[in-house]
């Protein structure tokens, strides 16, 4: 019932995020991103998805948070390792 429960409410929430969005919004994220990084985003799900981006800014604002990682992954591993230490 928990776990039921907690999707529901999980899948709620995205919903209601989800009909907030905007392109704008999109956008001004990019911006920001690129300001503080330094890194050039310029399609905000596929520059974050292997996680380098997020490792970045992270850094960018708690320094030293994610101590190693790669930054140019060349296996889905590496990805998956990265994504995992930014969360």
């Amino acid at each position: 019932m928990f776990v039921s429960s907690t999707l529901s409410s999980t899948v709620a929430r995205f919903l209601q995020l989800e009909s907030k969005y905007t392109a704008d919004d999109e956008r001004k994220a990019l911006e920001w991103i690129t300001q503080v990084t330094g890194i050039q985003v310029n399609d905000l799900w596929e520059d974050l998805k292997n996680g380098a981006v997020l490792c970045a800014l992270l850094n960018e604002i708690w320094p030293g948070v994610v101590p190693n990682y790669v930054k140019n992954p060349t296996h889905v591993l590496e990805e998956r390792v990265r994504l995992n230490l930014s969360v």
